[in-house]
């Protein structure tokens, strides 16, 4: 079998959202995750980048041209889900597992969805080093990150916060 690539979410997410799962594809696959940029430990997005979904394609098949891959099986999630079926969409998957994907249900919710990805990347820009402060404590994860995880945010560790 081919290579598995993995695509997160956005928001809160990162590809640190796999790392469980990881261990146990590997026994029989490839596995590459990519890194949406504008996410922890992915590159930094430039001021004024695009943020529509096109965009973030984009610079996913960049880096999947960087990978040598060129229609692997993809599994993505939440926004990743809809980054991986745009990424078949382009030709670019073998096969795609989009769970609970963002942006799928009407034109007009697929616009809600990239407006709100834009207010948190701008969010974020300007939050960020108070939020980088907050999440040292379970309280402070809590207040970051329960609009996105619910009471989960609180259990995240200071180690593995999934920063935008």
């Amino acid at each position: 079998m081919g290579p598995i690539v993995l695509v997160h979410g956005a928001g809160g997410a990162s590809w640190r959202d796999f790392a469980p799962l990881i261990p146990h594809l590997e026994k029989s696959r490839d596995v590459e995750v990519l890194r949406v940029p504008g996410h922890y430990e992915a590159e930094p997005l430039p001021e004024g980048a695009d943020l529509t979904i096109e965009a973030f394609t984009d610079r996913l098949l960049e880096q999947l041209d960087t990978l040598g891959l060129d229609q692997p099986d993809l599994v993505g999630d939440s926004t990743g889900g809809w980054l991986a079926l745009e990424l078949a969409r382009r030709g670019r998957g073998r096969a795609v597992v989009a769970i609970s994907p963002s942006g799928m249900w009407t034109p007009d919710h697929a616009r809600r969805v990239e407006r709100d990805l834009k207010r948190t990347f701008a969010l974020v820009r300007h939050t960020l080093p108070l939020a980088t402060t907050l999440v040292r404590t379970a309280a402070g994860r809590y207040l970051v990150f329960s609009p996105m995880l619910g009471t989960r945010g609180a259990a995240l560790t200071p180690e593995m916060p999934p920063m935008s």
